[in-house]
């Protein structure tokens, strides 16, 4: 009984050693421009880029709120310059859910015309869509 016990803890010390924690960090694609990548397989938020410009920020696709809220803490740790706009690239959850967040930090919601009419009449109803 204790040989099988400490087999278990052995084997337990082992897969803690080798296992390996991946921390999520803004990559910096070039000059001002940063994307924050997601992995589903891990349930983190979809992708998420935005560019610096001299007075203020741009994010592209808001994500979920949750998404949001982790992609703002970023944001705000590559840079202390306002958000002034998010982009949508189209209407699903994963790219417009999180609008009301950066809309609290002063941002304002801008996309396609197609892209809004889709948020209007495609989403509408499915939780698919929030603009």
């Amino acid at each position: 009984m204790l040989e099988r016990s400490g087999a278990i803890g052995l084997f337990a010390i082992l897969l803690l050693a080798t296992g390996h924690s991946y921390e999520r960090k803004a990559v910096t694609l070039g000059a001002g421009s940063l994307l924050l990548a997601g992995r589903h397989r891990d349930s983190q938020a979809a992708n998420c880029a935005w560019v610096v410009f001299r007075d203020y920020v741009l994010v592209i696709d808001a994500n979920f709120p949750w998404g949001a809220r982790e992609i703002l803490s970023e944001i705000k740790r590559t840079t202390g310059k306002p958000i002034r706009f998010v982009f949508n690239t189209h209407y699903h959850a994963d790219h417009t859910f999180g609008n009301g967040v950066f809309m609290t930090e002063g941002a304002a919601i801008v996309c396609s015309r197609e892209c809004g009419s889709e948020s209007r009449t495609k989403g509408k109803g499915t939780g698919k869509t929030r603009f």
